[in-house]
């Protein structure tokens, strides 16, 4: 029995793969310039830093309320692969993986989400582009790899809380990707992303994330190519 169970592990870490799309250490192809965005609503005072030390990005801030909307501003790093008609390397494959990211906080913030932008992808209520968006948490302040199912992404997700699964003071529902398959990734817009984003939004309070790498693999993903 135990034999059966090594061998069923051996052969699904033989299937396992980690593409990392960027990492911070200036390796070529996957090193990228980021930039830092602040609230940039009226009213917003939410502030936050990007840094790089040691390979890793330090993304360092505070999210803080927008008085005229009565809820939680954003702070959020993003980066471009580059030109207006490059894209990322084809993540296809991983239709049925995982987004995942390297990373640790230092604070109890609730509020971190992971994005990617592809070309063509349908745009978001009051948001100028299209992305994907999922939030994800981290358990103490050890390194951790945070794995998140591609089926948690929605393009249609809040410009108040960066969720799915709330209503707009508008009275606009959002639709998740288990409850509404058409807001899914897709090979095809896996195939072109166009920019990687991490935020802080919804939640109110200081915050401290600290990433080695972002990449896309399935879902045990043991061995890491570039």
């Amino acid at each position: 029995m135990k034999l059966l169970l090594f061998l069923a592990f051996a052969l699904r870490m033989a299937h396992a793969e980690l593409v990392k799309l960027a990492t911070f250490d200036g390796a070529e192809g996957t090193t990228y310039k980021w930039k830092d965005l602040n609230d940039p609503v009226m009213g917003g005072q939410s502030v936050s830093t990007l840094t790089m030390a040691n390979s890793t990005a330090i993304f360092d801030g505070t999210c803080k309320i927008v008085p005229s909307l009565k809820a939680p501003g954003f702070c959020k790093i993003s980066a471009s692969h580059g030109g207006l008609f490059t894209n990322f390397p084809d993540m296809g494959k991983f239709l049925n993986g995982t987004y995942q990211l390297r990373a640790r906080s230092l604070t109890p913030f609730s509020g971190f989400h992971a994005s990617f932008a592809a070309r063509g992808l349908p745009r978001n209520v009051n948001i100028p582009f299209g992305s994907f968006k999922s939030k994800f948490t981290l358990e103490g302040e050890d390194w951790q790899i945070v794995k998140i199912p591609l089926n948690e992404f929605s393009y249609d997700w809040s410009s108040y809380t960066g969720d799915c699964d709330t209503k707009d003071p508008t009275g606009y529902q959002h639709r998740c990707c288990s409850t509404t398959p058409e807001v899914c990734p897709t090979l095809k817009y896996l195939s072109v992303i166009s920019d990687l984003e991490i935020w802080a939004e919804g939640s109110e309070g200081a915050f401290h994330l600290e990433i080695d790498w972002i990449g896309f693999g399935s879902e045990e993903s043991a061995v890491a190519t570039s």
